[in-house]
């Protein structure tokens, strides 16, 4: 089985298969996941990040790449060719139901 190996902390130290033989400072009991920084507190892992640090890790800004930022530009172009083009669509069926009633059409 897994063994977790401990700094004096409560941090691990070291990941490594164990049996009865195994002696030091081990854990069995598997890391639940969603821990940043797992740390053992004498009966369970706990979070060993600050809540500093975790606010830290949790403000971090990814920011756009260039690339990110040209399809933004582009779908903005696109949406604008969009309404452009519908606007143009409504004035040319404005403008040939006008014809067809000017050549004596319903």
């Amino acid at each position: 089985m897994l063994g977790y190996f401990l700094d004096d902390k409560g941090f691990i130290d070291h990941v490594d298969f164990v049996d009865e033989k195994t002696t030091g400072n081990y854990i069995t009991i598997s890391v639940p996941t969603g821990l940043n920084k797992p740390q053992w507190n004498g009966t369970q892992w706990i979070e060993g990040l600050s809540n500093d640090k975790l606010n830290e890790i949790h403000k971090t800004e990814i920011k756009p790449s260039e690339v990110q930022k040209q399809l933004s530009a582009m779908n903005t172009q696109i949406a604008q060719l969009t309404q452009s083009n519908i606007a143009l669509t409504n004035l040319v069926t404005a403008q040939n139901q006008m014809i067809t009633k000017m050549k004596g059409g319903n």
